[in-house]
């Protein structure tokens, strides 16, 4: 069978543009090498405003098929697709094309931590009348921390709020998301 980032590849596609997943499914005969899945997946995917998130990058530091794929993948996209890998550590060093600093961005923790200005506008769209700048300081940032109020709350807390984010981000599912 085909390497399982082939084949998860195919269903993030499938639903916004079905057409290039048949198209992929039908071309990757048997003995078809996981470098010419990523070529073919980017040829595929040209001239199409398509962002393909891959969330657990780092998971694939073992498998040569999938680093192989996704270097072909990153090395051959064209112009319009994008292309989103989350990683929570430094992407394994068989993964080639990242060194393109014109095509490739990295985003630090930093990055995407709340400034003060963008806390005191989230809080007061949740409600909050809290000075930003508290729990900004607190958590450096982490938007978790400052909508949960866990930057005010003492550690016997904590599984309180755990299990508070929980409640929330389930309710948010729907029936199929949460099975």
């Amino acid at each position: 069978g085909r390497p399982a980032l082939t084949r998860l590849l195919e269903a993030a596609v499938e639903p916004h543009v079905p057409a290039v997943a048949a198209e992929l499914t039908a071309a990757l005969a048997p003995g078809r090498t996981a470098a010419e899945a990523g070529a073919l997946l980017a040829r595929l995917l040209a001239g199409r405003d398509l962002v393909l998130v891959l969330d657990g990058v780092e998971t694939i530091g073992g498998d040569t098929d999938a680093a192989w794929l996704l270097t072909a993948l990153v090395g051959s996209l064209p112009e319009g697709p994008r292309l989103v890998l989350i990683s929570r550590q430094d992407p394994p060093r068989s993964l080639g094309g990242l060194g393109d600093v014109h095509r490739v961005v990295f985003l630090e923790d930093e990055d995407l931590a709340f400034d003060v200005a963008e806390a005191a506008e989230c809080l007061r769209g949740i409600g909050r009348d809290t000075d930003p700048r508290r729990p900004v300081d607190a958590m450096g940032g982490w938007v978790t921390g400052v909508l949960y109020d866990w930057w005010d709350a003492d550690s016997s807390v904590s599984a309180v709020q755990h299990d508070r984010i929980a409640v929330e981000l389930l309710a948010q599912l729907t029936a199929a998301e949460a099975s």
